[in-house]
């Protein structure tokens, strides 16, 4: 099981800061946030920086991130300023 832990709306969105849950990937992921908390919460989900084990997605595989038993995903909101 990996380790979820939502921040920000997407913590407001499912009523919970962290939960664990089955996945092999990050679409894995996704697709548990839409069965369990609705299309909308997915697509917030989807608008949020994603990391596994603290580093982001883009740096990996995208979606296809590939998931461990131990690994800890993370949604935070994305902001800018400067």
């Amino acid at each position: 099981m990996v380790f979820v832990k939502y921040r920000a709306t997407l913590a407001e969105l499912t009523g919970k800061r962290e939960e664990r849950i089955e996945a092999q990937s990050i679409k894995d992921v996704l697709r548990y946030i839409n069965a369990q908390y609705g299309k909308q919460t997915e697509k917030e989900a989807k608008r949020m920086l994603i990391t596994v084990d603290s580093e982001s997605i883009l740096l990996r595989d995208g979606f296809k991130t590939r998931l461990n038993e131990d690994s800890v995903v993370g949604f935070f909101p994305i902001s800018g300023g400067g």
